[in-house]
């Protein structure tokens, strides 16, 4: 499986990849149209957004410019709620989280809005998905992820 990497390594399962790889699939004429595994999307999406707590934990921890350190300790203070609201949503429907043993790395703190941003593009396509099963309660848990993402990542452009 595809991840978002840098010069460190895997920094995310890539939701994105997933989907793709369905698309690439179904693109084939010899090959009948499959929809991606929703239960894998979300499971992806889910590791993702734990791993995101602690990534943007560390980052808080990298920075030695004042306001980046503040936008960043609101991001790994707050996000957490966030998260625990979306999964535990997810998980009343589908049952616990399996472990996947998928590993992830730590990125620099220079890496910030290019993985916000893409985080921000999963969560897109996360919620087309969840808006296709009519998963209402995961939709509105999602969008207040995405709402206080685009914040963050507002307050990080400004910073520059």
């Amino acid at each position: 499986m595809s991840n978002i990497t840098s010069p460190e390594g895997a920094a995310m399962r890539s939701v994105l990849n997933i989907l793709g790889n369905a698309q690439e699939e179904s693109d084939n004429e010899q090959v009948p149209r499959q929809e991606p595994n929703y239960d894998e999307v979300l499971l992806a999406f889910a590791e993702n957004c734990i791993f995101l707590e602690s990534l943007s934990h560390h980052w808080h921890l990298q920075t030695n410019v004042y306001d980046a350190h503040k936008v960043l300790e609101k991001l790994y203070t707050e996000l957490p709620e966030f998260v625990d609201t979306f999964i535990e949503g997810i998980l009343s429907t589908r049952g616990p989280l399996p472990c996947t043993g998928t590993a992830f790395v730590f990125q620099p703190v220079q890496e910030v809005q290019k993985v916000l941003t893409v985080f921000r593009t999963m969560c897109d396509s996360v919620h087309n998905i969840l808006e296709t099963l009519e998963d209402h309660s995961s939709v509105n848990a999602l969008e207040d992820i995405m709402s206080f993402i685009d914040g963050i990542l507002y307050q990080l452009r400004v910073l520059q």
